[in-house]
Formats: structure tokens, sequence, C-alpha cells
């Protein structure tokens, strides 16, 4: 009993010390970042709808560039959450919906297929995990990484429920003053980027865990319940 109150304790506080580092959402004819204040720049990107039921529409050559700063680079000490409302068409060329510069960093990404994964570079070489399961096109869906560095657990979900997770992963090494990309990738040596099809709506990135996400979970099992976009 006391070893299970115990654990219950260190869920409570993980789920009290998460710190949004980037809260994105789209209303009007703009993007803004309730956590970091940080002015996210549109690039061909066309925010639709109004309120919490606004959203980013792309057609694969534009992103949503979010200013450097040393807040959305995690330390091996530092458990990384994700999670996009995304509404797919087309992957395009990257297939990119989420990273942190070019390189030493991580990424959320989904080939044509739609399975999508989590990459990051660490002790010289990238380190990924894909999903079982691929996402829908034409549909809301709810992705979401979770990164427990410090454990090397990495835990992937859509809708709530795990779709992959895998142990023994380094910790991060994810420190630079890169810019952070959604929906799209700058084209190398031009002004232009390549991305997704399709819909970005909100995006939260935190330092920690936000949500309870059982220590046992197995691939399949719904963990928390996700309210519908629309």
């Amino acid at each position: 009993m006391f070893i299970r109150l115990l654990g219950l304790l260190t869920l409570s506080l993980q789920l009290l010390s998460a710190q949004n580092v980037l809260d994105l959402q789209f209303s009007g004819e703009t993007a803004t970042d309730a956590a970091g204040g940080r002015t996210p720049e549109l690039h061909n990107v066309v925010v639709m709808g109004v309120g919490a039921a606004g959203y980013g529409d792309l057609d694969g050559r534009g992103a949503v560039v979010i200013p450097a700063d040393p807040e959305l680079s995690f330390t091996a000490q530092d458990p990384l959450w994700m999670e996009v409302w995304i509404n797919p068409v087309q992957f395009g060329k990257t297939g990119m919906i989420v990273s942190k510069g070019s390189g030493a960093n991580y990424r959320l990404s989904a080939p044509a297929n739609g399975l999508f994964g989590f990459s990051y570079y660490a002790q010289g070489a990238w380190r990924s995990l894909t999903s079982e399961t691929p996402l829908s096109f034409n549909e809301w869906q709810h992705v979401a990484v979770y990164f427990d560095s410090p454990s090397g657990i990495v835990t992937l979900l859509r809708n709530g429920k795990v779709v992959a997770r895998k142990a023994e992963f380094p910790p991060f090494q994810s420190q630079d003053e890169t810019p952070l990309y959604l929906g799209g990738m700058p084209v190398r040596d031009t002004e232009e980027f390549a991305g997704i099809v399709g819909a970005l709506g909100p995006v939260t990135i935190t330092r920690g865990n936000p949500r309870e996400i059982p220590a046992q979970v197995t691939v399949g099992q719904q963990v928390f319940e996700v309210q519908p976009l629309f």
C-alpha cells in the first residue's frame, strides 16, 4: 500500500511540475503562443475558423515558424511531451509535423503511409520510434509523444491510445539556437518550405508529463480521454 501511495504521489508531483513551453493556438488571422509569448511566423499558412476551432491550413509549401528560444530545447533530465491536432490530406515531401531545427534535436513526422514517428539525435546517431497504427487522411486526430528522457522510454499515442512504446533510448542532447518548425521544413538554400497538405490545429510542447500515462502500458491501451476538436 505504501509503495502504491508513493507512486501516486510521485505521479501527482510530475503532473504538477509539468511546464508548457509552447501553447500554439490559431484564431482570427494569426497564431499565438500562450505559453512563451512568442510571435509565430506564418509562411503560406491560412488561418481558418475562430476561437477554439481555429486551425492553420497548409498547402505543402508552408510552415509555422517559432523563433529560436532555449526554452524549446531539452536536456538529458527533461521529459518531453508534445501533442498536436492534425487533419492531413497528404504528407508531402517531408511529412514534417514538428521539427526543432534540422539536426541534433527532436522531430515528429509521417511519411506517405501515415505511420508517424518521433526521432531525435543522441550519441552520434538518430534514434527513432514509429507508430504501429497510421494516421488517417481527411480526419482530425490527436497525436502525442512522451519521451521520458531520464528513463529512456518513448511512447507514441493517437487519440489517447498507445500505438508504440519502447525503452532503452539514450537521453536527450537537444541544446541549440534553431527555430521550431510546424507543418513543414525550410528547403535548403531557398526561402521556401516543404511540408504537409492539410490542417494543423493546436500544438503543445511541455517540459514534464501533463497527462496520466501508466508506467506499465501496452500498445493499444487507452490511457486518457481526448476531447474532439470539432
